[in-house]
């Protein structure tokens, strides 16, 4: 099973489809990105964006407050 499934998985089940999934890769972002959106991730983060990786962690934090 990759991360993809495992989003869909998780989405799909009851107890865990509000659980905040961030999909990080290596990959190029403008392919990953949809791919990883489409399949249940909120949100979507490039490993050499960590900037962006804080943000969206802090992002996902204060919605969940």
């Amino acid at each position: 099973m990759d991360g993809f499934e495992l989003a869909r998985r998780l989405k799909s089940h009851e107890t865990y489809k509000l659980l905040p999934l961030i999909g990080i890769s290596a990959m190029d972002e403008a392919i990953v990105r949809p791919r990883t959106l489409d399949a249940g991730f909120d949100e979507f983060c490039s490993k050499s964006n960590l900037p962006l990786l804080v943000k969206s962690l802090e992002d996902i934090l204060a919605k969940q407050r």
